[in-house]
């Protein structure tokens, strides 16, 4: 009974102990090892005991207010010059919280989705050696928990600062990290970066209600249980990210697919359907099985090449009752044993799911077959497959819910705007790729909205185009959803004090997460060090400037342009031209005093020129300091579906 007495009278004095400590609450983002923006009033907002007497002192110098009737408080410190360490201390009636080195400096919001999220540990360009040289102390980073929120939070309640070092540096944002390492190397100013992120969210889910409600394209996903008041926002997003943790885990033995046999030759597939894969698309929960025989007429020595291109799914595949492999939304391009195939009869099987979205196969122009290792298709896989999706029940329904209009502005960035900042970097576009003719309405909104209720006026808003992805472009396209997007995200340029960082040269065709962050990081800097920092430096590479069309050539003049030149000292990339037709063609470009000069020979008078226009196009022009030219197209045909 004694034992139990003493553990109940613990319990009780923490009790005491938690509630006692509540009563004194501020953001989360106020810590040990925080930066706040210099050269700014600093605004400190909390709660506490009702008409306590209030004080903070910071750098020496001491604030007072008092509660009001509710305990809510405001303390407006003055201005303080880059600098520290510094020691703040809170004092609330009887409650004191310290925190410690504390640096006056820029704070830079990172926002985005998944390649703002990437880590510097998942695999960046040269990131380990990055991270074990990392030894930045005045370079910090506070991740803003994902929180979905049906109306807009007023702080932040979880998070700590990380101070940059080889142990810590990994967790940083890759972007983040290339951004603030230099700027702080130029500027030798504390650099704090709070980031912002969540992989697969679109634009709408950082918009605030207001914005998207000024605009005609605002619809957005709905989710029933939350609008019936079943679950809030939070909530839900809490039970479908458990949900898909649940399935992104099951293990391979674990499918009831084996269990009956589907991947073995003798399974009796006669009752399943047929298709052809190239553009097949399904429904979003459901599990597809696939089966198809191929006659392999001479024997197959050394290895050879299982090409799937790009699925849009988790598959995994089997070759004659043998799993080779498994792909979640990347590449299966697999090289493999010759040994798995068989002179005669085989059998190919697919299991193919996703929870998220549609699952789809073949997202490359490549047609699905097996190769040679020298590239001659050996086997057609693309069409006439038996598939079945009654083999295993559907998956738990889960929701994207990043993709729900203001979600994340109401749990993430509300809490922000009201604390001073240097300005914003953003990377996202993705998840939108195929709205290129409302992006920019969408884009211009967002940090419209965003400036206002900061109250901070035009700050700096600097953001990433979209990079080149998918399958090589080698003839022209005539339709390319994200060729338009990263047009409508450069027609946000006509904000004042924007920059967008050019990165058509840096993505990579199967990998939607490219690991070159340390170019986007830098070229980021460079804009801000030059537009926020005022220093000599360039930071845009060439962009159109004027064409004259002088029959049968076109000549185009470009800003920006000094130091005109191709990295790989080969003729011009990327260029077409289009007569009165609006039909494009390859054309054959050189360089002529600083200016690019075109011609085809299917084209007797050019009247429309493009460059580097489609998904992933082959691109090789830059001025002297090393940036790439800028996509552009002189034509205004609406986008082709």
């Amino acid at each position: 009974m004694s034992v139990f007495k003493s553990v109940l009278s613990l319990l009780l004095i923490s009790i005491g102990i938690q509630s006692y400590s509540q009563k004194l609450k501020f953001s989360n983002l106020i810590g040990d090892h925080m930066i706040l923006q210099r050269d700014r009033e600093i605004i400190m907002k909390g709660s506490c005991e009702p008409y306590a007497q209030v004080q903070v002192v910071l750098a020496r110098g001491l604030n007072r207010t008092r509660a009001d009737k509710h305990g809510k408080w405001r303390v407006v410190i003055p201005p303080l010059p880059a600098g520290g360490p510094h020691e703040m201390k809170i004092v609330a009636g009887e409650e004191t919280e310290t925190f410690e080195d504390i640096y006056m400096g820029d704070v830079w919001y990172a926002i985005g989705e998944s390649n703002m999220d990437f880590k510097m540990k998942q695999g960046v360009l040269d990131g380990a050696q990055e991270i074990n040289q990392a030894n930045y102390e005045l370079v910090r980073q506070y991740d803003v928990p994902n929180k979905y929120a049906n109306t807009p939070e007023l702080e932040i309640k979880e998070g700590e600062w990380k101070v940059c070092s080889s142990q810590t540096a990994g967790e940083f944002s890759a972007v983040s990290y290339f951004f603030a390492k230099k700027v702080f190397d130029e500027v030798t100013v504390p650099i704090g970066i709070v980031l912002a992120s969540k992989e697969g969210s679109s634009i709408e889910a950082w918009m605030s209600k207001e914005s998207l409600s000024r605009l005609p394209h605002n619809k957005g996903p709905k989710i029933p249980e939350v609008e019936s008041g079943k679950y809030s926002l939070e909530g839900f997003g809490q039970l479908n990210e458990h949900k898909v943790k649940v399935i992104s885990k099951a293990s391979t033995d674990s499918y009831n697919g084996l269990s009956v046999g589907v991947t073995k030759p003798s399974f009796n597939d006669n009752n399943w359907g047929q298709l052809d894969i190239e553009n097949w698309k399904a429904r979003t929960h459901q599990v597809y099985w696939f089966r198809k025989v191929v006659n392999i007429t001479s024997r197959l020595d050394g290895e050879v090449i299982f090409d799937l291109g790009m699925p849009g799914a988790k598959i995994d595949v089997y070759i004659n009752n043998r799993h080779i492999g498994v792909a979640k939304n990347k590449p299966f391009i697999k090289t493999v044993s010759a040994k798995f195939l068989t002179k005669g009869k085989n059998i190919i099987v697919l299991r193919v799911s996703n929870p998220l979205v549609k699952p789809f196969l073949s997202h490359s122009d490549a047609k699905p077959s097996i190769k040679s290792k020298s590239g001659q298709i050996i086997v057609d896989l693309s069409k006439r497959w038996k598939y079945s999706n009654d083999i295993e029940k559907s998956l738990d329904k889960v929701f994207e819910i990043q993709t729900v209009p203001s979600s994340l502005f109401n749990g993430m960035i509300n809490p922000l705007l009201d604390k001073q900042f240097k300005g914003v970097i953003y990377y996202q576009g993705e998840k939108n790729g195929k709205e290129g003719g409302q992006y920019e309405e969408l884009l211009t909104s967002l940090i419209t909205d965003w400036r206002i209720k900061s109250k901070q006026g035009y700050f700096p808003f600097y953001y990433v185009q979209l990079a080149n992805w998918g399958q090589p472009k080698v003839e022209p396209e005539m339709k390319n959803s994200w060729a338009y997007l990263r047009e409508a995200q450069e027609k946000a340029l006509k904000l004042p004090m924007t920059g967008m960082v050019v990165t058509i040269d840096v993505g990579e065709s199967y990998n939607m997460h490219p690991k070159d962050k340390k170019s986007v990081g830098e070229r980021l800097a460079a804009i801000a060090l030059k537009k926020s920092y005022q220093q000599d430096t360039r930071c845009e590479g060439p962009k159109l400037k004027d064409i004259e069309y002088n029959s049968p050539e076109a000549v185009v003049s470009f800003e920006n342009s000094e130091g005109l030149k191709t990295l790989d000292n080969k003729k011009p990339l990327g260029f077409e031209i289009a007569g009165s037709d609006g039909k494009y063609y390859s054309a054959k470009a050189r360089i002529e005093r600083g200016r690019i000069i075109l011609l085809s020979s299917n084209v007797s008078k050019p009247k429309y020129v493009r460059y580097a226009w489609g998904g992933n196009p082959q691109v090789n022009l830059y001025n002297a300091a090393g940036l790439p030219a800028l996509p552009f197209r002189t034509d205004h045909f609406l986008p082709q579906e």
